[in-house]
């Protein structure tokens, strides 16, 4: 039976994903920059709250649809699934690392951000998009729509 994923919140945010290595060989862009367009990050937030615990297979279900739109065996689209806490951004990656934690079936888990200081911090390791401070911008906010959520509770 497929994991149902939920809805998505009605609010989502379009980034500029300025900070790709194009030449892995999942990129789907040419490499010549002048033929190159520009890609775009789009966060999307579920609405309610998931289980950490099912990260897992949340990650494994965004694998299956990578690789349902991908063409010619090359990824169209990159999910990222993870979840915000009130101390951190935690996101899914198959990719082992030795900042990241062994969940399950190949899954591994990233503490992206730290949240300190009432306000979300990079760390070395964390991806160049995602320690910009657009992104930590957003995902306060989404913090702020979790604390409400919690509290609803």
């Amino acid at each position: 039976m497929p994991l149902d994923l939920g809805h998505a919140s009605r609010d989502a945010a379009i980034m500029p994903h300025d900070h790709h290595d194009h030449d892995q060989p999942h990129s789907h862009l040419p490499p010549e920059p002048a033929l190159r367009v520009k890609a775009l990050e789009t966060i999307l937030t579920r609405k309610g709250l998931i289980d950490p615990a099912t990260l897992p297979e949340i990650k494994l279900a965004s694998n299956q649809i990578e690789t349902g739109w991908a063409v010619d065996g090359r990824r169209q689209v990159n999910l990222d699934p993870g979840y915000i806490s009130m101390a951190k951004l935690v996101l899914a990656t198959t990719k082992n690392h030795g900042h990241r934690v062994y969940l399950s079936r190949g899954i591994y888990a990233e503490v992206t951000l730290q949240y300190r200081n009432k306000a979300f911090r990079p760390w070395e390791c964390t991806y160049p998009d995602y320690a910009t401070s657009e992104y930590c911008q957003l995902f306060q906010a989404i913090r702020k729509k979790y604390v409400s959520q919690l509290r609803e509770r």
